[in-house]
């Protein structure tokens, strides 16, 4: 996925590690500082169907592992992705 290639890159990450479903591929990558974890969809309403509160219409999930967001995570994040991001839990 190009976008688990550019957070490698904005993020100092190792590769990403992939794998696939029938309707979605995810990637997963950590340093010592930080995971992210990747997961896009074949459509926009899988992802809602996984995860109450979602936002509606997605076919992406972010899911960022560490003890504090890095400076600038969000915006970094939303021009990689292309998109807003909206930040739920």
């Amino acid at each position: 996925m190009e976008v688990c290639r550019e957070l490698q890159s904005a993020f100092s990450l190792p590769a990403f590690t992939f794998d696939s479903e029938n309707h979605w591929e995810y990637g997963y990558s950590k340093n010592p500082e930080m995971g992210i974890n990747v997961t896009k969809t074949e459509d926009s309403r899988t992802i809602e169907t996984w995860i109450a509160g979602c936002p509606p219409r997605v076919n992406f999930q972010v899911i960022l592992t560490a003890s504090e967001e890095p400076p600038n995570f969000q915006s970094q994040l939303a021009k990689i992705l292309g998109t807003t991001v909206v930040r739920y839990a």
